[in-house]
């Protein structure tokens, strides 16, 4: 298994590996952490879940990135991204598995293991909406006619990707580094994709889809149920893909108006979190109990004051 990591999602990576542990617990193969700034204290957090070795991307593609990122500024903070090309030169295995770190597992993956296809994805935000549109009478926002620069007929999210061996090796990789020129770059799309972009481009039309429970994206979760007929029940991978991060603090009233949809899952990767670091034997209460325990306290005072009376029922 792969991610990607540095000293903001450290802490995503930490829930990543412990829950990927804790659902697969008969794993026995590598976890490798792709860096290029992460601290001691982050990498000694993370390797508590059992071997984790911690790669730093070859100077090959890291001068890459960085000639790329010195003539576009839109890729500061995000470049890392790009990182996820190391994939494709770690030779030596039959099957890999990436997933981004803003990432919680919550089942078993044994499938993206153990399937032949060589290039397994999910559906990515256009490709939904295209099969939706079908269904409805109403019309959707309109789908852009190109996609990472060109009219693909299907493409993928790059959060999850279970690749095959015979894909890895210095043509994949080397192939993958020539489309971080800045003149083919500008002609495919914008910077916000990056590596999911140019994976499109370059596997364009030789991907697998996933079921959406190997990638059950918060922000696309009525999509997602509504085209597989699954519940965040059957999710095995949840992605916090876009801004909204498990790790940050929001004011809850904007949340609960803004994006309702994530509060459960925000409250489950902190779960996780605090399980993670209680089973790894630290004593230590969470940071923000005392916040919580008073938030509990108020809750039950003003219930116990005046509960919430039911407008109707579902059926």
């Amino acid at each position: 298994m792969i991610t990607i990591s540095d000293d903001e999602f450290g802490i995503a990576t930490e829930v990543l590996i412990y829950s990927f542990r804790k659902f697969n617990p008969e794993f026995d193969g590598d976890i490798i952490v792709v860096t290029d700034d992460l601290s001691v204290a982050h990498r000694e957090r993370i390797a508590r879940f059992g071997a984790v070795r911690f790669e730093a991307p070859t100077p090959r593609l890291q001068a890459a990135v960085e000639e790329l990122q010195a003539k576009e500024p839109r890729l500061q903070g995000i470049y890392r991204r790009l990182f996820s090309f190391e994939i494709f030169r770690l030779s030596g295995y039959r099957r890999l598995v990436y997933i981004d770190s803003d990432i919680y597992c919550s089942g078993d993956l044994s499938e993206l293991f153990s399937r032949t296809e060589s290039l397994l994805a999910c559906p990515d935000g256009f490709t939904y909406e295209d099969r939706v549109r079908t269904l409805l009478v109403g019309d959707l926002p309109v789908t852009p006619a190109q996609r990472y620069g060109k009219r693909l007929a299907s493409s993928f999210n790059a959060g999850v990707l279970a690749v095959d061996g015979s894909l890895v090796g210095e043509e994949t990789y080397q192939g993958l580094i020539d489309l971080l020129n800045h003149a083919s770059w500008r002609r495919i799309g914008p910077s916000k994709f990056t590596d999911q972009m140019l994976l499109n481009r370059y596997f364009e039309g030789r991907f697998t889809p996933l079921p959406a429970r190997f990638n059950y994206m918060i922000f696309l979760e009525e999509y997602q149920k509504c085209l597989e007929r699954l519940s965040l029940l059957d999710a095995r991978l949840v992605h916090f893909a876009g801004s909204i991060k498990p790790w940050n603090r929001y004011d809850p009233v904007e949340l609960m108006h803004r994006a309702p949809q994530f509060i459960k899952f925000i409250d489950i990767w902190r779960e996780l979190l605090d399980e993670a670091r209680s089973d790894a034997g630290s004593s230590r209460a969470p940071a923000d109990l005392e916040e919580r325990c008073r938030r509990q306290a108020d809750w039950i005072m003003a219930y116990n004051e005046q509960g919430i009376e039911p407008i109707g029922r579902l059926y």
